[in-house]
């Protein structure tokens, strides 16, 4: 809504509106579905007054609510991350499996062409790449040696 109308409707809306003065900022905000502090100075453009201790603490409020959003979108980031890598390690892109010594085999970030820990993105392209090459046989690394595994893993 633009500003102008909206502040016509509430003009309207001041008039009628039976909340408690306490409770007006909030109220108009759901009204007009406007944030918090275009609440705040649309009411005051309107003539409602608020303390000054009124709109420091809706600040305080508003950027603190704001501080935990980013945080809780890091936090996802982060922890989907975290699952992308969870069959991975700095040799392995992918961790198929483990020997019956506890070797593990896989693709590798070289076979793929990528540096550990390479981007969501950079990891599907070079999974695209690969397809079909473990149809033909060439990089089976589950039919090779335990021996073999390991002198490949400490090369």
């Amino acid at each position: 809504m633009r500003k102008e109308i909206r502040l016509q409707k509430a003009r309207q809306w001041i008039l009628t509106y039976n909340g408690t003065p306490k409770h007006m900022a909030r109220n108009y905000r759901k009204r007009f579905h406007v944030d918090i502090n275009t609440a705040l100075s649309d009411l005051q453009a309107i003539g409602v007054e608020f303390t000054q201790e009124y709109l420091e603490a809706v600040k305080r409020s508003e950027e603190e609510r704001i501080r935990q959003k980013h945080a809780k979108k890091r936090q996802k980031l982060m922890e989907e991350e975290a699952f992308l890598y969870a069959d991975s390690d700095d040799r392995f892109a992918f961790i198929a499996g483990y020997t019956s010594g506890g070797m593990p085999y896989g693709t590798t970030w070289e076979e793929l062409g990528l540096e550990p820990y390479a981007s969501y993105e950079q990891l599907m392209e070079a999974y695209a790449s690969l397809e079909g090459i473990g149809e033909k046989g060439d990089h089976d690394d589950a039919d090779k040696g335990e021996k073999e595994l390991c002198e490949l893993y400490f090369k």
